[in-house]
């Protein structure tokens, strides 16, 4: 019998004498299973068989049960504070618990066969982006992937569906590795497959569980690039990025191309939209420039 099957209650009789009795409870799933069903929190899994699968999937229940018994174990005076460091050990243990050679090689292999470097990491901007400091939310956390609301349904992120697809074969073949955490890898990866330099990717990053725990505006957190200087300072400042600073991150547009379905632009940054490279900066300050009107759309850009 799990652990979760029995609970000692304490309580007192009338005389204030505190006595304690073994009374069975409904397991861990169905406990889950009821608080779904009271809260309406994570309506897909409103049922227990998928309650039950999640537990197992994840091993939750043998974790909870195996770490309980040590505290029984040990008489610990503060479980909960027990429970809690047990749980950050093995879930810092089992995020680093997978094949980085070979899911670095599979992200190479995935650049490569669909060019997809520059938007891996546009996918990967926009997800630690939404951070703000000033505004005390969002956060890497992989929201975006909620497509129905939040971050997922914002304008400015539109398109970055297809780098979630491209990633997903990936995450579920290597399930240790959190949504967050895949994209900063693979937009790491990228920069080096284009000719950038090797970026060491720390891991850990917690992801969203809905839409919820993502934010529902960009504004404040990531640039609108029709505007002018004082509002890069604005977005950039509060990230405590420095005007140098945001001259170099400029600097990412070297890589990728404006697509007119998500951005109203169209055509590459540079001459060879895969290379990362100085080019940017390059033309920008070499190359003359003139006004042009993108073909069915009402958006000026230069050329």
């Amino acid at each position: 019998m799990s652990i979760f099957h029995l609970v000692e209650v304490g309580s007192r009789d009338e005389q204030g004498e505190v006595f304690t009795a073994s009374l069975p409870v409904v397991s861990l799933s169905n406990r889950v299973h009821q608080f779904i069903k009271v809260s309406h929190r994570r309506p897909s899994m409103s049922d227990l068989e998928g309650v039950t699968s999640y537990l197992a999937t994840h091993q939750l229940e043998e974790i909870l049960s195996d770490a309980v018994a040590r505290c029984v174990d040990d008489a610990v005076p503060q479980p909960l504070a027990r429970i809690a460091k047990d749980c950050a050990q093995q879930a810092a243990e089992r995020v680093l618990d997978f094949d980085y050679v070979a899911l670095v090689t599979e992200l190479t292999a995935l650049i490569h066969e669909h060019q997809c470097g520059p938007l891996l990491l546009r996918l990967s901007w926009h997800d630690a982006g939404m951070y703000c400091e000033a505004l005390g939310d969002g956060a890497a956390n992989a929201a975006l992937r909620f497509t129905n609301e939040g971050e997922g349904a914002l304008d400015v992120n539109r398109g970055l569906s297809k780098a979630v697809s491209l990633l997903a074969p990936l995450q579920t073949k290597h399930r240790n590795v959190g949504h967050a955490d895949l994209w900063a890898l693979a937009a790491n990866v990228a920069i080096e497959v284009m000719g950038g330099p090797r970026i060491c990717t720390r891991f850990g990053r917690l992801d969203a569980a809905s839409a919820l725990e993502g934010v529902n505006s960009s504004q404040g957190r990531l640039p609108d690039w029709q505007k002018d200087a004082d509002h890069l300072r604005s977005v950039f400042w509060p990230k405590s990025f420095s005007d140098r600073d945001i001259v170099a991150f400029c600097g990412m547009h070297t890589v990728g191309s404006c697509d007119v379905a998500s951005s109203g632009f169209e055509g590459s940054w540079t001459a060879e939209p895969m290379a990362f490279d100085n080019s940017y900066f390059v033309d920008l300050l070499g190359k003359r420039w003139r006004p042009f009107t993108v073909p069915g759309m009402e958006t000026r850009q230069l050329m």
